[in-house]
């Protein structure tokens, strides 16, 4: 990933195989923006630092999926493993490796909306049916979702986006295990006039544009826009009653 961001290129989507982060790596956790992730982990012991990589998770300011791989250990991620970590760690078994293909197949197909290599469950029904065996066991880390509004498909640091012509915003909303239902609120905002895009057609008033529970999704259109030399801010967000699930903002400058 640090590769990739040097090169300008953002990530989509980040699998955690039993990590055991350096400090540096948690000193900047917090500066990763909001993408699709998963921590799949053996269970705690020496070889992954006790399960260092949760405390990764707690800085990170998007939800992150956490899965244990029940009775794995740290070698089992690896493939092909080797005989220093069989020594230190304990042999890497069929099963565990197995687990981690599968999950790490299905959570990337799912993140990156991937065609599917077989039919079959998507990661959270594939999961949910381990947890149930008692294969795995599943907790959620960080807020219940993530909002990340994006004009041409831009979303830089400062959340200023300008360009000519038609400007498209779509939505990409990171909810990985949150299934309440909430009020999904869209507003513009140009100079002091405030328009909120409601269930019934455009508003002076606040009101929801819909009701519905986060599911993830990537690149949801909005709207096509044209812009002749204003800045617009668009704000989104999901709220439940008078709880704030989660929120962004981004400015737009077009000229014809």
């Amino acid at each position: 990933m640090g590769a990739g961001e040097k090169l300008g290129i953002p990530a989509s989507a980040l699998v955690l195989l039993d990590a055991v982060p350096w400090a540096r790596t948690l000193a900047r956790a917090a500066d990763v923006g909001p993408l699709f992730a998963v921590n799949l982990r053996a269970e705690p012991s020496a070889c992954n630092a006790f399960a260092s990589n949760l405390g990764l998770l707690d800085a990170a300011g998007f939800p992150v999926d956490d899965v244990r791989l029940a009775g794995t250990n740290h070698c089992d991620p690896e493939s092909p493993s080797d005989f220093l970590c069989a020594l230190a760690c304990g042999a890497a078994t069929q099963r565990g490796t197995s687990l981690y293909q599968e999950l790490l197949y299905l959570f990337l197909r799912d993140a990156l909306r991937a065609p599917e290599v077989a039919p079959g469950p998507g990661f959270r029904e594939r999961v949910a049916g381990l947890e149930a065996q008692g294969e795995v066991v599943r907790e959620a880390y960080g807020p219940a979702a993530s909002l990340r509004l994006k004009v041409n498909g831009q979303d830089p640091p400062s959340s200023v986006v300008g360009a000519s012509g038609r400007l498209r915003l779509s939505l990409d909303v990171i909810a990985p295990g949150y299934g309440k239902a909430v009020d999904w609120y869209l507003a513009a905002v140009a100079g002091e006039a405030v328009l909120w895009f409601t269930a019934t057609g455009l508003s002076t008033t606040p009101a929801p544009a819909y009701g519905d529970r986060p599911s993830p999704a990537r690149r949801r259109p909005r709207r096509h826009t044209p812009r002749r030399g204003t800045g617009r801010v668009v704000r989104g967000g999901a709220r439940r009653r008078t709880e704030i699930v989660a929120s962004d903002v981004v400015t737009a400058f077009g000229t014809p």
